[in-house]
C-alpha cells in the first residue's frame, strides 16, 4: 500500500498511449489504485487499502486501436528479506552464512514480500517505515543503500564477522540479520618476512581467472611475479600485495624485516656428550646433536616496536645466512642445518668420537662453547654447555677389556680419561677382586684405578669391574680372571730368624735352594699368596 509503479509499452514516446482503471465489480477496488497517464507513462499509484485493480492501455493509431489490461494486487507487507548473490552462498546451515574477502563488495537485495511470500514489484518506504541498515561492525564492513533500487552493498574491510540488519519500521517482521565473514582471500596472510627471503602468495577464491594478476605497490621493499604470486624480499619496509580474480580485487599487507637477534635455544640440549646409546661410539661416526637457533626480527607499529620470531612456513621462506662453530675446536665441530619436517633453523654440532680425541694431550674441557651468528648486520649469539665425554679406558691390558691375573701377578693398573664426566669405579664381586683409585694420574681429568685380587687360593674367571657414568648413562664391563699356576715370584724364608717367625724373602730366582718352587729352609714350607 502507498506504493507507485510506473508501467511502459513500447509506444509512450507516441503520446498516444491512454491509461484507465477499470473496475470489473465495485468502485471500492477501483479505489485501490489510480493512474497518471500524462508524463508519457502509466504511474500506477497504490492507496492505503488492499485491493484488486485493472489498468487498461489503449493506443490508437493508423492500424487501428490496440488494447491492452494490466491487473494490479494491492497488499499490506508482510516480510522482508535480504538476498545475497548466489556465488556469496555457504553450503549448509552455518552460523556464518554469507563470506567476503578483504577489499572485495557484495551486493544485497532487499526483497519485500506479501502473507503468501510473493515478492512486490513496488514498495513505498514512507517516513514511518524508512528503509535502514546498521553494522555492529564498521571496522569490518562498510554499507551503502539504495533505497529506490532496494540494494544494500557491503564492502569488506578487514578479517572478521559482522552482523547486519536491515529495517522498514519498528515492526519486528519487517527486519532480516545477516553474519558476513570476512576473511584474507590471499594467502599467506599479513605475513612478515626477512630480507631476502620468498613468499609464495596464494589465492582462496573460487575462482581463479584472473584479469589483473599479482602486484605489489612498493617493488622497493617486494617484487612479486604477476603469474605466480612468488615475491622476492629486498629490504627493509612495508607494502601491499593485491590480486585481482573474476572482478574482485583483494589485497594483504607484507612486511620486510631484517634480522635484529638471534637465540641458541639449549633447553633441547643441556648438556654435550659423545656418548651414543649409552656407550662409546667405536665406529669413528661422530655423535650429532641438532640445537635450535631462533630468529627474531622487529616489528615498528602505531602502537611502538615488537619483536616477533622468524620462522619458515609452506608460503614463507627467510633463507637465512648464518653460520656456527664450536670453539674447542679440537672436541667438536657445528654446521648450519635446517630441519626437513619442520622448517625449524639450528646448529648441527658433532662431537667427536673418542677414537678420534684419546690421543690428545690437551686436558678435556669441561664445557663447549657453541656459537651461531648471521654473516650480514654481525647478529651474534653464544651458548655454553656442560661437556660429558665418553670415558676412555687404558692400561696394561690394552683394548680387549679383559684383565688377566695370576699369583705373580696379582694386581693390575688401568686409567680412566674422563674429563667433567666422573664415572663410578667399583667390583661387583669384592670378595674376589676389589678395585681403588690411585692418588697420581698421568693428566688432568684422569683417573687412574688398580684392581687386586682377594682371593688367590683358588682360580676364577669373568669377575666384572663396572665403570658407570650416571651423566652419560655410560657402562663399561672389565672382566677378571685369575689363575693359581706357574706364579712369577716366590718368597724364601731365612734359616737365622731367632723369634720363631718365618720372614718372608722373595726369590727372585721364582726357585728354591731344594730344587722346587715355593719356600725354602724350614721345617715346614708355606704357598705363596695364601
Amino acid at each position: 500500500t502507498g506504493a507507485a509503479y510506473e508501467v511502459r509499452t513500447n509506444r509512450d514516446h507516441s503520446g498516444a498511449v491512454r491509461y484507465d482503471v477499470v473496475c470489473p465489480s465495485s468502485v471500492e477496488q477501483c479505489d485501490c489504485v489510480r493512474v497518471d497517464g500524462e508524463a508519457g507513462g502509466g504511474l500506477v499509484s497504490a492507496s492505503f487499502h488492499s485491493g484488486v485493480a485493472f489498468v487498461s492501455l489503449t493506443h490508437t493509431g493508423d492500424g487501428g486501436a490496440q488494447n491492452l489490461v494490466v491487473m494490479v494486487e494491492v497488499r499490506p507487507v508482510y516480510s522482508l528479506h535480504m538476498l545475497a548473490p548466489p556465488e556469496a552462498q555457504v553450503g549448509g546451515f552455518s552460523e556464518v552464512r554469507h563470506t567476503m574477502p578483504v577489499g572485495s563488495a557484495m551486493v544485497f537485495r532487499v526483497a519485500v514480500r506479501d502473507r503468501v511470500g510473493r515478492e512486490f514489484d513496488a514498495v513505498d518506504f514512507s517516513s514511518s517505515e524508512q528503509l535502514s541498515a546498521l553494522v555492529d561492525h564498521h571496522d569490518v564492513v562498510s554499507l551503502s543503500l539504495n533505497e529506490r533500487a532496494r540494494e544494500l552493498t557491503v564492502r569488506a574491510l578487514k578479517p572478521g564477522v559482522a552482523t547486519l540488519r536491515v529495517s522498514a519500521g519498528p515492526t519486528e517482521a519487517l527486519q532480516e540479520f545477516a553474519k558476513i565473514r570476512v576473511g584474507n582471500a590471499i594467502s599467506p596472510s599479513s605475513p612478515i618476512v626477512s630480507v631476502g627471503g620468498v613468499v609464495s602468495f596464494g589465492i582462496s577464491h573460487a575462482s581463479r581467472q584472473t584479469s589483473g594478476g599479482w602486484q605489489t605497490d612498493n617493488p622497493a621493499v617486494l617484487t612479486i611475479d604477476p603469474h605466480t604470486g612468488v615475491a622476492s624480499a629486498h629490504r627493509a619496509g612495508t607494502c601491499t600485495v593485491k590480486h585481482e580474480s573474476a572482478g574482485i580485487v583483494t589485497f594483504t599487507d607484507v612486511t620486510v624485516v631484517e634480522v635484529s637477534g638471534l637465540k641458541l635455544d639449549m633447553s633441547r640440549v643441556p648438556a654435550l656428550t659423545n656418548v651414543q646409546s649409552g656407550a662409546a661410539s667405536l665406529t669413528g661416526i661422530p655423535a650429532e646433536l641438532f640445537v635450535p637457533v631462533h630468529f627474531y626480527g622487529t616489528v615498528r607499529g602505531p602502537s611502538g616496536a615488537s619483536e616477533v620470531v622468524l620462522y619458515d612456513s609452506a608460503d614463507v621462506q627467510h633463507r637465512l645466512e648464518y653460520e656456527c662453530a664450536v670453539e674447542e675446536r679440537s672436541w667438536a665441530a657445528a654446521s648450519r642445518e635446517q630441519d626437513i619436517g619442520s622448517g625449524e633453523y639450528g646448529c648441527l654440532v658433532s662431537l667427536y668420537t673418542p677414537e678420534l680425541v684419546r690421543h690428545r694431550s690437551e686436558a678435556i674441557p669441561d664445557v663447549l662453547t657453541l656459537v651461531a651468528w648471521t654473516t650480514r648486520g654481525n647478529v651474534r649469539d653464544e651458548q655454553r654447555a656442560p661437556y660429558y665425554p665418553a670415558f676412555v679406558i687404558t692400561g696394561e691390558m690394552g683394548d680387549s677389556m679383559h684383565a688377566e691375573l695370576s699369583i705373580g701377578q696379582p694386581a693390575l693398573e688401568f686409567e680412566v680419561r674422563h674429563g667433567s664426566n666422573v664415572p663410578t669405579v667399583h667390583s661387583t664381586d669384592t670378595s674376589l677382586v676389589t678395585v681403588s683409585p690411585l692418588p697420581h694420574s698421568s693428566a688432568p681429568g684422569t683417573t687412574r684405578y688398580q684392581i687386586s685380587v682377594v682371593q688367590r687360593r683358588r682360580a676364577f674367571t669373568n669377575a666384572q669391574v663396572e665403570i658407570w657414568a650416571q651423566a652419560t648413562k655410560q657402562r663399561e664391563i672389565i672382566l677378571v680372571d685369575f689363575s693359581v699356576s706357574e706364579p712369577s715370584t716366590s718368597v724364601v724364608f731365612p734359616s737365622h730368624a731367632t723369634d720363631g717367625a718365618r720372614t718372608p724373602q722373595p726369590n727372585h730366582g721364582g726357585v728354591s735352594s731344594a730344587g722346587g718352587r715355593g719356600y725354602s729352609s724350614g721345617a715346614a714350607g708355606a704357598q705363596a699368596g695364601g
